[in-house]
């Protein structure tokens, strides 16, 4: 089961760092004045720098310059020597990376230097997509031999890593990003990132509260609020950023993610008006992450006002698929999911939801595990994806190698809802193995167990798939089975769970006698 809505969390999505460079997210806040408060670390590690690279004309120094230099607020046309080390940069191609030099392209307006970014892949691109993701890591590999004092590309290379599986390396890779430029808002939040998605959030918390750059950098103090709520640790960051949002006189775009992350947490603290505020000026300027964020808030209190012009900007695939599966919208919504999937690719949410539509609205349970599979090559032996594995080959009547699946979940890590998931599939396989009073008792007892903590999701999906179930088995409960289903709440993904009603309902009515099809 896919599960009740979740509290989202504004963790950073990870792209590679030439997306991220033409996204504006490592570009300057030039400030012109913060109402209280200097703002001299970035710019003094960057006149540091500046005159490194003034004694020492190579590549490396220009390079680590031009990195610092996007997080500050120091103008590269007006900054004696900036300019210089950028161009340096620029011209030379032989010996400096094409993300370097992009980077530095950027940074002082030179049009026409790009590096070559991922396609979005749909369906079958992705399935397929480990002999590419291969390739990319091997030229980021190419890339960090070329000139290993780039942080930009040992981050590439991280990513890569991550998404292969390859956590280690991946650790790795950014931790030498990190030694090289440890004041780099793109270095230390693709490293936050890392080490959320290794469940290592205290790792990636204490990098954030260490590192002088955060409480001078929005997009910093919003990752460390994030982190914090993900880590269950109070947030060092959140007071400052609620004055930082107030007083800073800093572009729209730099503040959305910090006026985002504030605004979920005034929501987990049950101060709806604050974050209603909040949430409506975060999508001032947003980015594809704030929208997304928006979008999940603007489900659980009202008055959040999402402006269509920003569903049709660049990466809101997490919002189309979340919208297109409330629509009923399925083909619409798997493809959302899995352009969103190779756009972030450690977000194992994504095809978790186009699994689910798969299997439980068109009846794939195939595709759902292959699915569920390709999450797993960056997830590992992630508890959920391992039970739906074991749900999906369980409707697919392979009962033995579902069980086996099932049983290799690490019980010790669930929360009260994975284990309501874990026992619900318990009881799908022993429906299938021929165990029905066993399979039937499963089900009944996590009904029981999602009302008395209160989560009706729960309560109407499994309700729903002991229907399934009884029908499937033509047992003689089927009947009732289907009446219980009458009297259940509908959840808030009434459309998928009516579509999967509908058809347990109609063969039921036209094949009593015939078992029902998977």
């Amino acid at each position: 089961m896919l599960g009740q809505e979740r509290l989202r969390l504004l963790i950073p999505k990870w792209r590679d760092s030439s997306k991220t460079i033409e996204s504006g997210e490592v570009s300057s806040l030039h400030s012109t004045e913060l109402v209280g408060q200097d703002y001299p670390v970035q710019d003094e590690i960057v006149l540091r720098k500046l005159d490194e690279w003034q004694r020492e004309k190579s590549v490396h120094r220009a390079a680590d310059l031009i990195v610092s230099a996007w997080a500050s607020s120091l103008n590269p046309l007006i900054t004696p020597g900036l300019t210089e080390a950028a161009e340096f940069i620029v011209n030379a191609s032989e010996s400096a990376s094409p993300i370097a030099r992009a980077s530095a392209a950027a940074l002082i307006g030179i049009p026409n230097i790009r590096v070559s970014t991922e396609h979005q892949s749909q369906e079958d691109d992705q399935i397929d997509r480990e002999p590419r993701l291969r390739s990319r890591a091997k030229a980021a590999r190419n890339l960090t031999r070329r000139q290993p004092r780039d942080s930009f590309s040992w981050v590439d290379l991280g990513r890569m890593q991550a998404a292969l599986g390859q956590d280690f390396a991946a650790k790795r890779s950014l931790e030498i990003a990190v030694k090289i430029t440890d004041q780099s808002r793109f270095v230390l939040r693709a490293s936050a990132k890392l080490h959320a998605h290794l469940h290592e959030p205290d790792y990636a918390l204490k990098m954030l509260q260490r590192s002088d750059l955060t409480p001078f950098d929005p997009w910093l103090m919003a990752t460390e609020i994030s982190v914090s709520e993900l880590a269950e640790k109070p947030s060092r960051f959140a007071s400052k950023g609620r004055r930082f949002v107030q007083t800073a006189d800093v572009a729209p775009y730099h503040l959305s993610e910090l006026q985002a992350a504030i605004a979920t947490l005034e929501l987990k603290n049950g101060k709806i008006r604050r974050s209603r505020k909040l949430f409506n000026e975060s999508l001032a300027e947003p980015n594809d992450n704030v929208v997304a964020q928006a979008d999940w808030a603007s489900r659980q209190i009202s008055e959040i006002e999402i402006r269509q012009d920003l569903l049709a900007r660049a990466n809101m695939f997490e919002v189309k698929s979340a919208r297109a599966y409330l629509n009923g919208d399925w083909d619409s919504s798997i493809s959302a999911s899995l352009s969103w999937f190779a756009d972030d690719p450690l977000s194992k949410h994504s095809v978790r939801s186009a699994a689910f539509i798969s299997s439980m609205v068109l009846g794939d349970h195939v595709a759902a595990e292959r699915l569920t599979l390709l999450g797993m090559q960056s997830h590992g032996n992630d508890s959920l994806l391992l039970n739906e594995q074991a749900l999906f080959l369980a409707l697919q009547g392979r009962v033995e190698e579902a069980a086996r699946i099932h049983g290799l979940q690490n019980k010790q890590v669930f929360t009260f809802e994975n284990h309501l998931t874990h026992n619900a599939t318990g009881g799908m396989i022993l429906f299938r193995a021929g165990y029905t009073d066993e399979g039937r008792d499963a089900y009944l007892n996590v009904i029981a167990a999602a009302k008395a903590k209160s989560l009706p999701w729960y309560v109407s999906w499994a309700t729903l798939l002991l229907a399934h179930e009884e029908v499937h088995a033509r047992t003689s409960q089927s009947t009732e089975a289907l009446e219980r289903l009458e009297k259940v709440e509908r959840p808030y993904d009434h459309k998928a769970f009516s579509a999967l009603e509908q058809r347990i309902r109609t063969h039921q009515a036209q094949y009593p006698l015939i078992e029902y099809p998977n």
